[in-house]
């Protein structure tokens, strides 16, 4: 009996450590699987982040480039919108105190993607200067083809037949080009 109860505690304890060692395994698997998803979900959290910054980067960088494009196109007058750079023309001039006269405005075919004007300045001496030295310097793609300076004759004409003492007016006929969006 005693032989009995020796192998009845062997077989038990043979098949209790058979059976450890299947739920070790089963738990091993069970641990493996669970690191297998859990590498899986971080790759896709990677990726997902990734993608996140580069999203955001890339309307970084997009926004960017609409800030330069509107910066280089305020370089150019379109032509639809020619009348607002009369009226920013006209602006400067009784800014500074003197009067621009927009005399002609011409988009030859020949010289496409140009705009030439031809405008009259009025004002005494330093408001002509002024507003021509302006004119050279406004925030566009602008060629000054020429400049003359003379005085309104007619002006100075009629003070003398009045006897009137009136300050000097000058002109200036100023002819440039410009770049413009077809």
């Amino acid at each position: 009996m005693n032989k009995k109860k020796t192998i009845f505690k062997l077989l038990l304890s043979v098949f209790t450590c058979l059976l450890i060692v299947v739920f070790f395994i089963f738990f091993l698997k069970i641990i493996k699987n669970k690191n297998q998803n859990t590498s899986m979900s971080l790759i896709n959290l990677e990726e997902k982040i990734n993608q996140k910054e580069r999203s955001i980067m890339f309307s970084e960088k997009s926004s960017e480039i609409k800030d330069l494009q509107n910066s280089i196109n305020n370089y150019f007058v379109e032509t639809k919108k020619i009348d607002k750079f009369v009226n920013y023309l006209e602006d400067i001039g009784s800014g500074i105190g003197s009067e621009i006269v927009v005399k002609e405005i011409l988009a030859p075919e020949k010289t496409e993607g140009i705009i030439e004007f031809q405008v009259l300045i009025r004002g005494n001496f330093d408001q002509v200067t002024k507003t021509v030295l302006f004119l050279e310097n406004i925030p566009y793609q602008i060629e000054i083809m020429r400049v003359y300076y003379n005085k309104d004759l007619k002006r100075e004409i009629e003070n003398d037949k009045k006897d009137l003492v009136a300050p000097t007016i000058w002109q200036a006929d100023v002819s440039f080009n410009i770049l413009s969006l077809d």
